[in-house]
């Protein structure tokens, strides 16, 4: 867990926004460890009535069930964004980035390109949003690629469905070969997906979906400057580098997600995009692209 170095004038008020699915109710531990408030819960009702909103406030310990996300924007600092109704979620990350509240966009970050157009525009306004898979900032991914660089070539591989769960394959090749994708293609080899990605500056990368479940659920082969290495996301305890060669475990813990709301609520930013237009391709897009799970040709 990464620590956090500046003491705050204040704990930050902290909203969930949407209940739909396991996450709040991992964060809410998370956050109250961390020194900070859980303001309280606003959900859209899409899966659960509202009976389940007040029992998850009460179990919780929490005080505030919002009628209105408005409300809850008036309270907090930053909040967490979730819900399976996508058209709704924009909404809702329209009305918190007017508020000028921080945004943490659960994954998969998007599901349209009209969705990352409409986030890119909101971050280039001056939105604070971040989201995504968490093992996009996986300590021991972040220590491997300050000891060799950006990849050149790398593999990652998990199951599952292919936007909930494809996102965190490819948070693995983006972390480990970094910004800059030009070009995304996807195909199907006997029923499971794989995705072949460039870079602009060389790298290379696939992730594939595996159709039955694997017994290291996310895992990435990396080759780097001088070295060959596989990282492992696993449940239990495994080999740290160096003790068993090349197998490292990732230690990917809701925390590091949970962090960049911690920075949004200091004014700070700790993720931006940008464009590269000598190559003729919008970076932005490819990163936010791959950090979504969604698949298209030719990067567009």
């Amino acid at each position: 867990m990464t620590e956090i170095g500046a003491a705050l004038p204040r704990p930050i008020r902290i909203g969930l926004a949407n209940l739909d699915t396991s996450h709040p109710l991992g964060y809410i531990p998370v956050i109250r460890a961390l020194g900070h408030e859980v303001t309280g819960v606003y959900d859209d009702g899409v899966v659960f009535d509202t009976s389940y909103a007040r029992r998850f406030v009460s179990e919780n310990g929490l005080t505030r069930r919002y009628r209105e996300l408005s409300d809850l924007a008036r309270d907090v600092d930053v909040a967490y964004v979730g819900g399976c109704d996508w058209t709704a979620r924009l909404a809702a990350v329209r009305l918190l980035a007017d508020a000028g509240v921080g945004i943490l966009l659960d994954k998969p970050a998007a599901a349209t390109w009209s969705d990352l157009d409409e986030l890119e525009e909101l971050v280039g306004s001056g939105a604070r949003i971040t989201g995504g898979s968490a093992l996009l900032g996986c300590d021991e991914v972040r220590d491997w690629v300050g000891a060799h660089g950006t990849a050149v070539t790398a593999l990652a591989t998990c199951h599952g469905h292919e936007l909930d769960y494809g996102v965190h394959a490819a948070a693995l090749v983006l972390a480990v070969c970094g910004a800059g994708v030009r070009e995304v293609r996807a195909s199907r080899v006997d029923h499971a997906l794989v995705v072949s990605l460039r870079w602009s500056g060389g790298q290379v990368a696939r992730y594939v979906l595996a159709e039955r479940p694997l017994n290291v659920e996310y895992a990435v082969t990396v080759v780097g400057d001088g070295a060959v290495d596989q990282l492992a996301a696993q449940s239990v305890t495994g080999l740290r580098h160096g003790q068993h060669p090349p197998v490292v475990r990732l230690q990917c813990d809701v925390d590091d997600g949970l962090l960049d709301l911690v920075y949004m609520g200091m004014g700070t930013a700790r993720h931006g995009r940008g464009r590269d237009e000598s190559q003729g391709c919008d970076v932005g897009h490819g990163d936010l692209l791959l950090e979504s799970g969604h698949h298209v040709a030719d990067g567009r």
